[in-house]
């Protein structure tokens, strides 16, 4: 909680008294304040609580499994997730679509691109719409 919850709601609590209009966050898919799961249960809390801060805009992303290097990360888990994701990802149809894995980088391409949207509301963004939202980032060699 320390990390997921309580530094990201200080550090919009503190953008938000310095004047900041827009927030954008990586949560997860399936953050919901219900769910059984420790993880999931905060990330939803911590989405729900920064709808209520009054941000001019606010973006939530919800990316499926992140894949990228990672240092000094023991859960083996989302190593063999890694691993299996390209053969996994494209079984997942429907509703499982949101669970697909998705680059780090593309999530933070996206979150760039949604900072400099002008436009006010909240959005929930889930892997199709990071990824869409990433494209309009310029790439490395493109003019910015």
């Amino acid at each position: 909680r320390a990390v997921d919850q309580e530094l990201v709601l200080n550090t919009a609590r503190e953008a938000k008294d310095k004047g900041v209009e827009r927030f954008v966050i990586v949560s997860s898919t399936n953050a919901d304040v219900s769910s059984r799961h420790m993880y999931m249960r905060v990330k939803g809390e911590v989405e729900r609580d920064l709808r209520k801060m009054g941000f001019k805009r606010l973006d939530i992303l919800q990316p499926g499994l992140l894949r990228g290097k990672r240092i000094d990360d023991p859960r083996a888990g989302e190593g063999i997730a890694q691993i299996l994701s390209p053969i996994l990802d494209p079984l997942m149809l429907g509703g499982l679509r949101d669970m697909r894995s998705i680059k780090a980088e593309v999530v933070a391409q996206s979150a760039l691109a949604l900072a400099s949207r002008k436009a006010g509301g909240r959005f929930t963004h889930r892997n199709d719409g990071i990824i869409r939202a990433a494209r309009e980032w310029p790439q490395e060699g493109e003019d910015a």
